[in-house]
């Protein structure tokens, strides 16, 4: 019989719904793909930089991957060090990113389907402030052919392959009526977020600005 050998992750503490209750968590393998939403200025950018932070210096070897869609087509530099990967300065290079990501989808499924034990470490795709265009040239149109982006959403959990994705405005047509996200997180104002994981049941957090308020 053919296993997944998990390198499981940590649990990753969002904030508090009740002090006295501990944190609400965001399990990775459990919550799968992520979907980030809120107006701007209220704290997703600096909750998925602390989500890459955490999830870097996990002892599971998580590979992340940290693209800010903010800083498309202009001069990068890298804020975190200690995320693996590259921060891509262009669309071709995110496009790259995503087809490698998906290439490594695709090897995993075959080592299942060869009756390999699948011992690679997690891989979590974070896109930042992703826009309605770019959303259309990485998603595609619901009517197009599955991307590589898409194929990932529906496929990537079962072989450790994550997404999180933040914006202000994220069309349900893209991410949210393929039922891909079993979690989401909708930032109200800058510290309070409502969160939902795979349970579905939804909570609201107060989110600290900084990841030490955890």
């Amino acid at each position: 019989m053919t296993t997944i050998n998990r390198l499981r992750p940590q649990p990753i503490p969002v904030g508090f719904s009740d002090p006295r209750d501990g944190p609400v968590v965001f399990d990775l393998m459990t919550d799968g793909h992520l979907l980030v939403t809120g107006w701007a200025g209220t704290g997703k950018s600096t909750f998925v930089r602390t989500l890459a932070h955490t999830l870097s210096n996990d002892p599971a070897d998580v590979v992340v991957d940290l693209v800010d869609f903010a800083q498309i087509d202009t001069p990068i530099t890298t804020e975190l060090p200690e995320v693996t990967g590259t921060r891509p300065a262009t669309i071709d290079q995110v496009h790259q990113l995503i087809t490698d990501a998906s290439d490594d989808m695709r090897a995993r499924y075959s080592a299942l389907q060869q009756g390999s034990d699948l011992a690679s470490p997690a891989r979590v795709l974070i896109l930042d402030s992703i826009d309605l265009p770019a959303a259309t040239a990485l998603v595609g149109e619901p009517s197009h052919a599955r991307t590589p982006l898409r194929k990932i959403l529906d496929l990537g959990r079962a072989v450790d392959i994550y997404v999180v994705v933040t914006g202000i405005e994220l069309p349900r047509a893209y991410f949210l009526d393929n039922h891909s996200f079993r979690s989401a997180l909708y930032f109200e104002e800058p510290g309070r977020a409502w969160f939902t994981g795979s349970n579905d049941q939804i909570q609201l957090v107060r989110v600290p600005a900084r990841p030490d308020g955890l």
